[in-house]
């Protein structure tokens, strides 16, 4: 029988009372984690804020793509596309890559006046379940300001990731039932790592595709920004 994903969530967030807010000046840069399922659109939407508000210097650190670096460097022969990560490493493997992509992606977050946007899966579907993307230990090591989880219909995500399997981009599940019960599951974490942090939780999308619906949320991220610069600054160094 398939586990709920309230159970999946609780399993995967117990250990995030521990995270501790980080203690940031006026000064220093914001960061978020930038979270949705593969094919929610969620790097569209930020370098659509990066058009439209320059203002907030925005700037994608992708955890993926650091992970899959590492891999094709550990596992030479092995990983020749980012699917093989999920498919044909351990589970143990994965967490490997994913803590060291992490500590990396740590030491490039120290641009003063940047807004940084952590590209990465909160839940990550493999053979096993559900891997959690961000463990509380490197929660406490990335120190974001706030989560910001892109959602959209789970037939919008079925259409784009029909559309990239088809071009030979990625190979990605477009089951609609699939998609909505992993949105649930990142939805139900989400809350309850911000709840347990003490950090925002700002959700965006379900816009129409295109350029239009881009700009849309990327002005609900402008405002959030704007509303809650001071709010998310109130401890000082």
């Amino acid at each position: 029988m398939a586990v709920s994903p309230q159970k999946t969530a609780d399993s995967l967030t117990a250990d995030y009372g521990s995270y501790v807010h980080p203690n940031k000046n006026k000064d220093s840069p914001f960061s978020a984690l930038l979270v949705g399922v593969p094919g929610a659109g969620k790097s569209f939407v930020i370098k659509k804020l990066a058009e439209t508000h320059p203002e907030h210097n925005a700037v994608i650190l992708n955890i993926g793509d650091l992970m899959y670096e590492l891999a094709l460097s550990k596992y030479s022969g092995v990983i020749t596309n980012r699917d093989d990560m999920r498919n044909k490493l351990t589970q143990t493997q994965q967490e490997t890559l994913r803590d060291e992509a992490i500590k990396n992606v740590a030491q490039k977050t120290q641009q003063k006046g940047a807004t940084y946007f952590i590209d990465t899966h909160l839940t990550v579907e493999n053979p096993a379940g559900y891997l959690g993307g961000v463990p509380p230990a490197f929660f406490n090591t990335l120190k974001p300001d706030f989560i910001l989880l892109v959602e959209d219909t789970p037939d919008a995500i079925s259409r784009r990731r029909t559309k990239d399997n088809n071009a030979g981009k990625r190979v990605r599940d477009p089951n609609q039932n699939k998609i909505d019960h992993h949105q649930r599951l990142n939805r139900l974490v989400a809350e309850k790592i911000t709840s347990n942090a003490n950090i925002p939780l700002l959700i965006t999308g379900y816009s129409p595709d295109g350029d239009e619906g881009a700009k849309k949320d990327a002005q609900t991220i402008h405002k959030f920004l704007k509303e809650n610069a001071t709010k998310m600054r109130q401890t000082t160094n």
